[in-house]
């Protein structure tokens, strides 16, 4: 396989020289570029807009390939410790499950364990909330033939009861 050498060195393409990209018998065929010799100077504004360290631009003697090294923005590097550590943090007992098992020691309608949440949307609530709940075996319905019954109730299980006991506070 042949390898096709830039028409420019890197120093030049960095002070703003444009290219003949013309030249270059792919750019036609694949689109690899738009022609105008804007990339670079638009990739450099966007990285010092974004606060990120400046590129590392590379290639060799022959100028047959072209690479670019974009370091991590300090930020990404501290979001990934934040998420790692939430990732830690999920294992602990959201304190929302607390608060509704100790509210449905005496049965509650949905609304009012909606309303101890503080969810305003009934079907995220649902989804996100008392499914889970019930799914869990924390919260049982009180009736149980009829789910939708506008006397629904939700209460406390056994299970519900222990690991209230095991997660206190």
């Amino acid at each position: 396989m042949d390898t096709l050498g830039l028409p420019i060195s890197i120093e030049s393409l960095l002070h703003g020289q444009s290219v003949e990209w013309e030249r270059l018998e792919f750019k036609k065929e694949f689109e690899l570029t738009e022609g105008r010799s804007t990339g670079i100077r638009k990739i450099k504004r966007a990285i010092a807009q974004n606060g990120s360290p400046d590129p590392v631009f590379q290639t060799d003697d022959d100028r047959s390939y072209f690479l670019v090294r974009f370091p991590v923005h300090p930020d990404a590097i501290r979001s990934a410790k934040v998420e790692q550590v939430t990732g830690q943090v999920t294992g602990q007992v959201e304190r929302w499950k607390l608060d509704v098992l100790t509210a449905c020691i005496e049965p509650k309608k949905s609304t009012e364990i909606q309303e101890i949440i503080g969810i305003k949307h009934r079907e995220t609530f649902q989804r996100n909330y008392l499914d889970i709940l019930l799914e869990q075996g924390l919260l049982a319905r009180t009736i149980l033939d009829n789910p939708r019954s506008r006397f629904q109730r939700y209460q406390i299980t056994e299970q519900g009861q222990t690991f209230l006991r095991e997660n206190k506070q």
